[in-house]
């Protein structure tokens, strides 16, 4: 099956943004929600979510503190390389940076 969807150009850079973030958490990287704009008002307080983030993701995946999933590893969703997938076809047609 084959879909078509019309969007704004807005509208592609919030779903090419979505896309990158499930890929990564899917991946073990829950520290890119701590890099939402507008998630935390000071700088020091999205460094200790990092972190905190970072932590969870080290005792959830059992990978050191900082390390992730690869996209081919066989623990990770075909979700996940879906999204990315998604996420690197919208930013190369919108050409924005991540």
């Amino acid at each position: 099956m084959s879909l078509e969807i019309t969007v704004t150009d807005e509208e592609a850079q919030v779903l090419q943004k979505a896309c990158e973030i499930l890929s990564r958490i899917h991946c073990g990287d829950f520290g890119i929600i701590a890099d939402i704009p507008h998630m935390m008002e000071e700088e020091l307080d999205r460094d200790y979510l990092r972190n905190d983030f970072d932590s969870l993701s080290s005792f959830v995946t059992g990978m050191c503190h900082g390390k992730f999933y690869n996209l081919n590893s066989k623990k990770v969703a075909q979700e996940a390389r879906i999204a990315h997938n998604l996420s690197v076809m919208i930013q190369s047609l919108t050409n924005t940076t991540p």
